[in-house]
């Protein structure tokens, strides 16, 4: 496991296709931060957790980018026709899941970084990592804590992670990551209205598919949603990450190249 772990450290330190898709993704990273400094003009005061669980978009298009280079350079290197049999399989497969981890948790503290560094150069008089927040719902007072910001947080990362050890599972599959990547976007574009004519069809008018997908669980289960659900959604979206692994892992243990 360490030596494949280091070996694909090599491989990202080496590799300039997923050097460049590095480069992509930080500057797709650095979009929330500067939409959110242009739209803050005129405001007093800004709170950065807020700013950044009420965005969303990117990370799922960085995962996709950073998974197709990173996992498509086994196959292009011609790796996994030479060198991948003589390999424990199952240490591959979790090195894979380990950096594709450790890629979601430097995604998500990169972009705490952009934010903060973003909103010294605004005209906003005071911002505030975390501000205690007091709503009105339904008539309800409600406090929000820092920790549920960060259980929102972590409910994105774990999202992330499930989309990219998706693209192992897949990618394993189909030979090349750069496809996967395509079938996912289409996937992503596509799935909501496909899911919802489903339903119309089968007249499931308060049952909606999209909401069951990783996507469509972190949508749901924001910073301000009922706290049964979102640990709910972190228990089902641990759930997906672990049968996504199970299954690389087995697939891969059976797949010959």
């Amino acid at each position: 496991m360490i030596n494949a772990f280091k070996f694909d450290a090599f491989k990202i330190s080496r590799s300039l296709t997923i050097k460049i898709f590095l480069f992509v993704c930080v500057l797709m990273c650095s979009l929330n931060p500067i939409f959110a400094v242009i739209s803050s003009r005129g405001q007093t005061e800004i709170m950065i957790l807020e700013q950044m669980v009420s965005k969303f978009g990117t990370h799922e298009f960085v995962i996709i980018l950073f998974a197709a280079a990173f996992l498509s350079q086994d196959y292009f290197s011609g790796y996994i026709h030479n060198v991948y049999s003589k390999q424990n399989k199952s240490a591959y497969v979790m090195s894979k899941v380990c950096w594709i981890m450790i890629f979601c948790v430097a995604y998500v503290i990169l972009e705490f970084v952009l934010y903060n560094f973003a909103f010294l150069f605004s005209s906003v008089k005071k911002v505030y990592v975390y501000k205690e927040t007091v709503l009105l719902i339904n008539g309800n007072k409600s406090i929000y804590t820092v920790w549920d910001y960060v259980r929102a947080l972590l409910l994105r990362i774990l999202e992330m992670c499930v989309i990219g050890n998706a693209m192992i599972l897949f990618t394993v599959l189909i030979r090349n990551g750069f496809i996967v990547a395509i079938g996912t976007l289409v996937y992503m574009f596509f799935s909501a209205p496909l899911f919802r004519a489903i339903n119309d069809i089968i007249g499931a008018k308060n049952f909606d598919l999209t909401n069951f997908t990783a996507t469509g669980i972190s949508n749901q289960a924001t910073y301000n949603a009922p706290e049964n659900l979102l640990w709910q959604a972190l228990i089902v979206m641990s759930v997906y990450l672990a049968i996504t692994i199970a299954g690389s892992v087995l697939i891969y243990h059976k797949r010959r190249f």
